[in-house]
């Protein structure tokens, strides 16, 4: 009799017991009993097979205490056999209905021949097939990498009328979470995508060949090797063509022969290999030649000209290689369908769901973008039998927070399933174990993508039960509650959600905590099960943390500790609570994005434990620094105890971008001459950072190593000094030996009011001295030897009576080459001579000013980019493209730092380079993120537009640090259709926000 697959996976989810027998089942091994049956395998079995029957022997003795014999198919049929594979026994026990070679690689057969039970599969079916076996008559379970459940039972057992043949939905079924890249745990899971750990032995994967996975553009015409040549082979955007942020020029005939080459070699150093990628780089930004326009004319969109390109590419590769498949992307900009071209029968386009709606199945929502994909799987399935998936079941930006998308998970598995898709990667948080449910995540997405029709809610319940044990009903009490939460139609849940949505209210947010820690106190004394209730439970505690209101904290830096000052409870409980959870042998990643990762780790450090620091001392001078804290120092003290470095402001530290503080140095030798650590930003760069006396000062050493592949490193880094000089309204300074001081005071109160030293031989400059008229106390800054500074700033806080200097430089560090950069604070008690202090009015409060240095811009140089500009006020802009109308320029300001309760008015200074007559300028505002909703938006038009830098206002609001309020700038309107706008470029120089009280 043929068993129903649906029923069979229903019926080991339900509990089949392991103990209860029907009169004629198959008694596989019985407790206290000897071995009634033997394995049988072939004379000269498959490595994988062997070595999951192994797998399957040590499973079936730790349920029943006995332990199978293994006899070869050369040898006597034993009385009772397990026969697994394919076997002379099993060939001869079957004769025509024995069916091996009708099973692809992963599809097996359960058949029983009584006495005997046939296992019988290919390299990877046979073992799928044992496993099958263990979890469905044994109650097995592989939750997790560390945790696996293996009932003890009287005996081992199987129907005797068991006859079923499973093959899976998908030929390729990738769970793209952490955990199930683990070898066994997918193995035993049966997931077989290209980023497990599966090797031949264990029976191979559907495997990219040669490093080519996904967007392999610029690794197939690397721009660096090719542009200075021949920039023709890259985009031409807006009538120029694009080394950095491009596309490939599709249509040019030389492109192709090289990426053709580059293909066929790759896959002749890896021939076995099912597919290899020729894919677009993951921007926008496709070629706009005239060549390349008139063959999307003729394709019918820019996925046209994409399949167009790859299809030569396949139809070479087929003539040597009939067995490879090309993969390409449908994603972006190419996700929409082609009208007059198909794919070949070797090419495989990935159809990608990255901006849909995943509260509940795509299908099922009426979010526009999830409207659009349906008719774009629909389009894709008319006209190839070789769609694969690539589909997003995680948060990017907040991993380890709640993302409640388990009522998508199975109905856009059977989607695919249902309009012919072959292969499905269910990307998740793939840096890290323990994101939001991530194990449950991968385990019943495994389980789906075998079979889309198993009951969901029984797979989560069996999870939630085995793995939390004790702890279960709340777990699940809290799983209920999260998802209603996103049960509402118009409630959607997108990939980037901010865990100051509204779905995660405090009163939400607090109920949950307290079920975990009853979760927690019902599992106190198993500490497997702790584990795993503490790492859910972190995810609320992160939620916690990130909806709580920006604080400026302070620290407290003394020779022996740096500790955090006046932070509130609530922060400081939290941060201690997550980081006793986060801390485990297992890596855990908190974001996508490396950056934001180390930020949030910083920001729960800063908030709870504080740094550990390190003193050296030479003759009367002292130094403090902590190589954990971005590796600041933050004390410089001379013989009377005077601390010239503000540690509050940013101390003393060496940045490869200035946007990237909060890194995650580890700390190196430390002892009486030098401090030391290193950072490395993976595949880009390592900085080894030190400090130690020199020249009758503090030293910082920044050496600067390119890591990138047969690429420069092309950065912009900067030292950065605050001083601790007690200036109160006015600076001054000099270079060298000059005999003139110069001095800038700003023009009113503010903070953060910054300004580009000009200097005519800035190249030529050796030092640059800077005092306090009113302190009388200054320092002497030491350049590095053989540097041109692009440009030099000075930042003044009259609050703190701080100044921070800035040196700024362009470098292009070639391939394995070491850059030096180091400066010298020399302290200096007194200078007279100075110019004379001015005044500040400072009985109001202060404008809150942030150069654009200070600020992002998403898609950095696909979007827009950072440039020097002699009109802005600190000398360089930050610019938007006019190729988009995206928010890519932002400004997450601290809030905490302006006074609170009272309204600012938000200016922005503005050039615009036009493009046309009339149009869009710009469009500028405030969202908030836990309101969803924006402030004060404007939208200049061209045809009013001055020449040069003019100021906008844009609102008048009062900040709500707990919202995390940002503000945001874009472009004007992009014609999608004739790829056209008002503006070429638009600058902004800066931002100010004036209190109106």
């Amino acid at each position: 009799m043929r068993h129903c697959l649906k029923l069979s996976l229903l019926a080991a989810i339900a509990g089949i017991s392991a103990t209860t027998a029907a009169p004629d089942d198959l008694k596989l091994a019985v407790r206290g009993q000897q071995p009634a049956y033997s394995i049988v395998i072939a004379a000269e079995p498959l490595e994988p097979i062997a070595l999951a029957v192994e797998d399957f022997r040590q499973h079936v003795q730790q349920i029943t205490g006995v332990m199978l014999p293994v006899v070869k198919d050369d040898q006597p049929l034993p009385s009772a056999a397990i026969i697994v594979g394919d076997t002379r026994h099993g060939r001869q026990l079957l004769g025509k209905d024995y069916n091996l070679d009708s099973l692809d690689d992963d599809s097996f057969t359960l058949r029983v021949k009584a006495p005997h039970l046939l296992v019988i599969g290919k390299k990877r079916g046979a073992q799928y097939g044992l496993y099958e076996l263990l979890e469905r008559f044994g109650k097995c379970r592989w939750y997790a990498s560390w945790h696996n459940v293996v009932p003890k039972a009287d005996a081992f057992q199987v129907p005797a009328d068991l006859d079923e043949t499973q093959k899976p939905a998908f030929l390729m079924r990738e769970p793209f979470w952490f955990d199930v890249f683990n070898t066994y745990q997918a193995l035993r899971n049966k997931c077989n995508g290209n980023q497990m750990s599966l090797d031949e032995k264990h029976g191979g994967k559907i495997r990219f060949g040669a490093g080519l996975f996904v967007h392999t553009f610029n690794r197939l015409l690397n721009p660096n090797e090719y542009f200075d040549e021949h920039p023709e082979y890259f985009s031409e955007i807006k009538g120029e063509r694009k080394k950095d942020y491009s596309q490939l020029c599709l249509s040019n005939p030389d492109v192709l022969k090289i990426v053709t080459r580059k293909v066929l070699e790759a896959i002749r150093r890896d021939p076995t290999a099912t597919m290899y990628s020729v894919s677009q780089n993951d921007w926008y930004n496709y070629c706009e030649c005239k060549n390349c326009a008139e063959i999307v004319k003729q394709t019918g969109n820019q996925a046209g000209i994409l399949i167009w390109f790859v299809n030569q590419v396949a139809e070479e590769v087929e003539k040597e290689f009939p067995n490879a498949l090309i993969e390409t992307l449908a994603y972006q900009y190419t996700r929409e369908p082609p009208p007059n071209i198909k794919p070949r029968h070797n090419v495989v386009p990935r159809l990608c769901t990255i901006e849909c709606d995943f509260a509940r199945p795509i299908d099922q929502s009426d979010e526009p973008t999830n409207i659009k994909f349906i008719n774009d799987i629909k389009g894709w399935a008319k006209m190839t039998d070789k769609m694969f998936i690539w589909d997003y079941t995680t948060n990017f930006g907040h991993y380890i927070g709640p993302f409640p998308n388990f009522k998508a998970l199975q109905g856009n598995v059977k989607l695919f399933r249902d309009w012919h898709v072959i292969g499905v990667m269910e990307q998740g948080a793939y840096q890290g174990y323990h994101a939001d449910f991530a194990e449950l995540k991968g385990w019943v997405l495994a389980k789906l993508l075998w079979n889309p029709d198993v009951d969901v809610q029984a797979l989560i319940d069996d999870f939630i039960n085995g793995y939390y044990g004790p702890a279960a009903p709340y777990v699940k009490q809290y799983v209920d509650e999260l998802h209603a939460r996103v049960a509402a139609p118009a409630v959607k849940l997108k990939l980037w959600t901010p865990m100051t949505s509204k779905i995660f209210s405090d009163e939400f947010l607090l109920r949950a905590t307290e079920l975990f820690e009853k979760a927690e106190e019902a599992v106190k004394n198993d500490p497997i099960l702790l584990h795993n209730v503490q790492k859910a439970a972190m995810t609320v505690y992160y939620a916690r943390f990130e909806r709580l209101p920006s604080e400026n904290i302070k620290y407290s830096w003394t020779d022996s500790s740096l500790v955090p000052e006046k932070v509130t409870a609530l922060r400081k409980e939290l941060a201690e609570k997550i980081l006793e959870r986060f801390t485990c042998e297992h890596r855990i990643q908190i974001a996508e994005s490396g950056t934001r990762h180390e930020t949030v780790l910083q920001n729960w450090k800063n908030a709870s434990q504080g740094h550990e620091v390190f003193k050296i001392e030479k003759g009367e001078l002292a130094a403090v620094a902590a190589p954990t804290f971005d590796c600041i120092a933050g004390i410089l003290r001379d013989k009377s105890g005077y601390n010239y470095l503000d540690g509050n402001a940013g101390g003393m530290a060496y940045y490869i971008d200035i946007r990237d503080q909060g890194r995650l140095f580890k700390p190196g030798k430390c002892d009486s001459e030098a401090i030391r650590a290193t950072y490395e930003k993976r595949g880009h760069y390592r900085l080894n950072q030190a400090y130690f006396f020199q020249n009758g000062g503090l030293a910082i050493s920044a050496q600067i190593s390119n890591l990138r592949d047969k690429q420069a490193l092309d950065i912009k880094p900067n030292a950065k000094i605050a001083l601790a000089l007690n200036c109160q309204a006015t600076v001054a300074y000099k270079f060298d030996d000059d005999a003139t001081w110069k001095a800038y005071t700003p023009e009113r109160f503010a903070i953060n009011d910054i300004f580009a030293i000009k200097d005519d031989n800035l190249a030529k400059r050796r030092s640059l001295t800077i005092a306090s008229p009113y302190s009388k106390r200054a320092v002497r800054i030491l350049f590095p030897k053989q540097v041109n500074f692009d440009e030099i700033k000075l930042q003044l806080d009259p609050v703190a009576g701080s100044v921070i200097f800035y040196a700024l430089e362009s470098i292009s560090v070639q391939e394995k080459q070491v850059v030096d950069r180091t400066f010298v604070v020399q302290p200096i008690q007194q200078v007279d001579n100075l110019p004379p202090n001015r005044t500040l009015d400072k009985s109001a409060n202060p404008v809150f000013v942030q150069e654009d240095f200070a600020m992002s811009i998403s898609r950095l140089g696909e979007w827009g980019e950072f440039a020097a500009d002699p009109e802005a006020i600190d000398g360089s802009a930050a610019v938007m493209f006019g190729t988009h109308y995206e928010w890519c320029f932002n400004s997450r300001i601290d809030l905490g730092k302006l006074v609170p309760g009272i309204p600012y008015k938000f200016r922005i200074r503005v050039k615009v380079e036009k493009a046309k007559d009339k149009g869009d300028a710009f469009w500028a505002g405030i969202y908030d993120q836990a309101e969803k909703r924006g402030y004060g938006e404007i939208r200049p038009k061209v045809e009013d537009i001055k020449d040069g830098y003019q100021w906008y206002d844009v609102c008048t609001w009062t900040p709500k640090p707990e919202n995390n309020q940002w503000l945001w700038a874009g472009p004007g309107i992009f014609d999608l259709k004739t790829e056209t706008s008002a503006v070429k470029k638009v600058y902004i120089d800066r931002i100010e926000l004036v209190p109106m009280k």
